[in-house]
């Protein structure tokens, strides 16, 4: 254990020969943080343990530390990928349906476009698991607004099914 480590940490207690900290900030109002660093993704995992007493807070952390781990252990990831990630991926797996001749490639040029527009709302920073169904509901307002209502309906209803699927 460690006092005021530095004008940011007040307290850092590091767990199971260092492979994880509960750390108080003096930002955090009293209450510890999990830091995680997740070599198969070269990032750092933190969390809000909302705990203010260090024996619950090591408990809680201990918990979630293992569920990290179970997960970097089973090949899985615990970030998720940014959008542009999905969608170079989404694309290349659409590619081989045009190679097996499943879809035309045209069907592909009109998917990746409407990836585009969608790219266009949600920002390619924006992380997988930061989407959620609301997100696509604002996307028929945002596309009407930044085409000053020129977009047919149909065309917004089309670009939401390639998108869906």
């Amino acid at each position: 254990m460690s006092k005021r480590v530095n004008n940011w940490i007040s307290e850092e207690h590091e767990m199971s020969d260092g492979d994880y900290k509960s750390i108080k900030t003096t930002q955090s109002g009293d209450v510890y943080q999990l830091y995680v660093w997740v070599n198969t993704e070269s990032k750092m995992y933190r969390r809000n343990l909302r705990k203010k007493h260090l024996e619950t807070a090591k408990e809680k952390g201990t918990q979630e530390y293992i569920k990290i781990m179970s997960l970097v252990n089973n090949g899985k990831q615990v970030f998720s990928d940014d959008v542009i990630i999905l969608v170079i991926r989404f694309i290349q797996y659409r590619q081989s349906d045009v190679d097996t001749g499943l879809i035309v490639k045209g069907r592909l040029t009109t998917i990746h476009t409407h990836l585009k527009h969608m790219m266009s709302y949600l920002h390619g920073d924006m992380r997988v698991h930061d989407t959620h169904h609301y997100s696509y509901k604002e996307y028929h307002k945002f596309i009407k607004k930044e085409s000053n209502n020129t977009v047919n309906d149909d065309t917004l209803r089309n670009e939401y099914s390639s998108i869906r699927q």
